[in-house]
């Protein structure tokens, strides 16, 4: 009866471990996983200068935090390193101003789905170009947002 007892253990052991493993392989996967699923994490904004001519451009991104203000030759880039809140609060909007026009835009927003639909990682890259000011999709290889 002893002998019996293990076996029925042994049995219920392998049908559980069959039945996690069968969970395990059917849950949706994300394309992208920005977040390392802990709180603070690091970001980095991003903004590239790609202005044809010699036009200079002077960023200044701002919001939970002043990350500065810099004078960006053609083909230079701003970058600075963001930590986010526990509440998933941080957002940073930038100014851009230039011989080419003065815009202010929403740079970075610390929600998983915008991370995860606009940036496609952990590196926010805008490039400013004659069209305007575009977000880069890291996983996607492509341009994701465009802000006039």
């Amino acid at each position: 009866m002893n002998s019996l007892g293990l076996a029925q253990k042994i049995t219920f052991l392998v049908i559980l471990v069959t039945i996690l493993s069968w969970n395990r392989g059917t849950q949706p996967q994300k394309t992208v996983q920005a977040y390392p699923g802990y709180r603070p994490c690091k970001f980095h904004l991003v903004v590239m200068n790609t202005l044809s001519g010699d036009n200079a451009l002077k960023v200044h991104c701002h919001g939970d935090g002043d990350l500065g203000e810099e004078k960006l030759a053609t083909n230079t880039n701003y970058t600075r390193s963001i930590w986010t809140a526990i509440y998933y609060t941080t957002k940073q909007q930038c100014d851009i101003n230039g011989s080419v026009g003065y815009v202010t835009f929403q740079a970075f927003k610390d929600e998983p789905d915008w991370v995860d639909l606009n940036c496609g990682g952990r590196h926010c890259i805008w490039k400013a170009n004659n069209n305007g000011i575009s977000l880069y999709h890291i996983q996607k290889d492509s341009i994701k947002l465009t802000v006039c």
